[in-house]
């Protein structure tokens, strides 16, 4: 299941990318291939092209090739045991890379390497057999011998482009070479596809990133899916576009189920990643459904809960507006320190009549000078007659604690400026 989820995503970003462009169908191999998008190429430099179907039964099924596997290499063997010619093969082998990869009989794979192009190996074979090998050359100090007898020359072609693999399928099928695929690890290019979705603010994006979410154990495509996830909304909300594609977005979003993931990832005891929870609640601010309330009480009433995202759910909070007033004031009234200076911040930032009244009281009760100072701060932002005067108020009553009178000063200076 994981293994299709992923191709799935490598198709899906190269269909976005680039339409139908670049495909090419192997009728040899049964097989179509894509070549990669230059900005996952130049993202994680690899390069290659991908499968992205293969037909049943046929060799590329049998080499055991699979759909959204990178075809990095295509390496073909000349062989020598039937005359084949050695001058030929080596020439072919070394034109790219300046690399010559030999097999001999006796089951070694030597690789030997000039540094430019022209240069010996100091190797000289007649047939398949090495008839000298010259002192200090890169054939003397991989220690072949005179005698030994060479299987076949291996030719490593480097795939690129879709021009680059149809020429070395091309080439060696002409001269009768054994081929073989070399794939390339896909981890990188599947996070760079997954965080690309998230740029390109498309409705068929969203549930292949949640599947991603859901599904997958892999955590590092989850994070990455979760952020994408959270760049759609994020555009989705911020974009005063009336095109097509922003509204087919917007509907997507609306339909429920990307808000039901992210109330659900939310929770501690869902969700072990610290960055997809915090990433969960970024997607409920932005989003601002009434039903996230409970959910981010939760979470910033929760002790077990890192301080950071408690901090963030009440700042999710305060995003979702006058609708959370009542559970931040009920959080505020019964928690403890930590809750207690969370939800006043939270107060602070949507303002209004019940808040500021809730935070003035509370000046008079409070004993921890760190909640007194986030509570005046609070006040500070809403910055109404009524607030300020509670402050002058407990600048005068806190005379003797320096580090409130200071920033009380502080505060009512910066508002004195504001209504200048």
């Amino acid at each position: 299941m994981l293994v299709k989820l992923q191709s799935l995503l490598i198709i899906v970003i190269l269909v976005f990318a680039m339409g139908c462009e670049n495909r090419y169908h192997d009728e040899q191999f049964k097989i179509h291939v894509q070549q990669l998008d230059s900005d996952l190429e130049n993202r994680w430099s690899t390069n290659g092209v991908v499968v992205i179907s293969v037909e049943p039964n046929g060799p590329a099924a049998s080499a055991q090739l699979e759909e959204g596997e990178l075809i990095s290499y295509v390496v073909g063997e000349y062989s020598l045991g039937s005359g084949g010619n050695y001058g030929r093969a080596a020439k072919k082998s070394m034109h790219e890379d300046n690399n010559l990869i030999l097999r001999f009989t006796d089951g070694r794979i030597v690789r030997l390497a000039v540094r430019r192009s022209g240069d010996k190996t100091g190797l000289k074979v007649d047939g398949n057999v090495v008839s000298e090998v010259k002192g200090g050359s890169p054939a003397a100090n991989a220690n072949i011998q005179i005698g030994d007898s060479i299987e076949a020359v291996i030719d490593e072609r480097k795939i690129r482009t879709i021009d680059d693999y149809k020429e070395a399928i091309e080439e060696f099928t002409k001269h009768g070479s054994e081929l073989t695929f070399r794939t390339t690890e896909l981890a990188g290019v599947r996070i760079a596809a997954v965080e690309a979705l998230g740029e390109l603010g498309d409705a068929r994006a969203v549930d292949p990133l949640m599947d991603i979410v859901e599904q997958s154990s892999d955590l590092s495509l989850r994070k990455p899916a979760i952020r994408s996830l959270a760049r759609l909304v994020e555009f989705s909300q911020s974009s005063a576009d009336s095109t097509e594609r922003l509204q087919a977005l917007r509907e997507k979003i609306a339909e429920g189920r990307l808000l039901a993931l992210a109330q659900k990832y939310v929770k501690r005891a869902v969700e072990a990643d610290q960055e997809i929870r915090r990433t969960c609640i970024a997607i409920l601010g932005v989003m601002k459904p009434q039903s996230a309330i409970g959910v981010l009480t939760a979470v910033m009433e929760d002790n077990g809960e890192v301080p950071g995202i408690r901090f963030q759910a009440g700042l999710g909070l305060s995003q979702i507006g006058a609708g959370a007033v009542d559970s931040l004031i009920a959080a505020f009234e019964r928690g403890d320190s930590n809750v207690k200076d969370i939800a006043a911040s939270a107060l602070g930032n949507i303002g209004g009549t019940r808040s500021r009244d809730v935070l003035i009281d509370a000046l008079d009760s409070l004993e921890e000078l760190t909640i007194r100072l986030t509570v005046v701060d609070a006040l500070a932002k809403i910055g109404d007659a009524p607030a300020i005067r509670a402050l002058q108020s407990q600048k005068e009553r806190f005379q003797g604690e320096s580090s409130l009178n200071t920033f009380l000063n502080e505060v009512l200076g910066q508002l004195e400026e504001q209504s200048m």
